[in-house]
């Protein structure tokens, strides 16, 4: 019961994270957007008139010239649409990292190494099972697969072990039906990327965050009016 309200608190406040990151990054997105319009706007040039006519060739003359007149305008429009996508991006990650980080603190992550190693066992231990693993990518799919029909690995140790599996790196390892310590193997090295994963950083943010408030700072200084 104990660990049921650990993974519900520790969702929650992952949740809690990635919405205002998310919703830091929105609010930046409008901003940027915001100014961009309004700088680009105070140019009467005859050059966005193509727009008004609706032609893909209009459109494409225009961005041209836009890029061209107000490069750091355009530029900061461009780059504040995509700045969102970037923002729930690392959102995510950071959100992950604090689950992981949580499990750590809270002593519950070699659970998640049981796990995995349970997982894995039971999988070289079917008739045949090797046949059907013809590369790194297709074992990790298929070791995916059977985390998500294991009813006792929560939703929270599967996004851990999805992550980390995704980074670990399985070239080396012997996939041959003979190798007895193919789950710890496995198991090893889903552990460490976990290890990595539970240290998380801001810098991703703080980037993002600084190269917005340059391109903000460049428009309202070379396309100020």
């Amino acid at each position: 019961m104990d660990n049921l309200k650990f993974y519900a608190k520790t969702a929650a406040a992952a949740m809690l994270r990635w919405l205002l990151i998310s919703g830091l990054g929105l609010i930046l997105t409008i901003i940027g957007v915001y100014i961009a319009i309004h700088l680009i706007s105070n140019n009467t040039g005859a050059g966005y008139a193509g727009a008004r006519t609706g032609s893909a060739i209009g459109v494409l003359f225009t961005i041209i010239t836009l890029f061209k007149d107000e490069f750091w305008s355009a530029l900061l429009l461009v780059a504040s649409f995509a700045s969102f996508f970037i923002y729930t991006i690392v959102a995510s990650k950071i959100s992950l990292s604090f689950i992981i980080g949580s499990l750590y603190e809270n002593k519950l992550a070699d659970l998640i190494g049981e796990k995995v190693t349970g997982t894995i066992r039971a999988i070289s231990q079917k008739p045949g099972w090797e046949k059907s693993v013809t590369s790194v990518a297709s074992m990790k799919e298929k070791f995916l697969s059977a985390t998500k029909e294991d009813s006792s690995i929560n939703k929270i140790q599967q996004k851990a072990i999805g992550y980390a599996l995704k980074k670990a790196k399985l070239e080396d390892i012997n996939f041959a039906k003979d190798n007895p310590n193919l789950p710890e193997d496995i198991s090893n090295r889903v552990m460490t990327q976990l290890s990595e994963a539970a240290k998380p950083s801001y810098n991703l943010l703080w980037i993002a965050i600084g190269a917005h408030a340059l391109l903000v700072v460049l428009a309202l200084i070379f396309d100020h009016t």
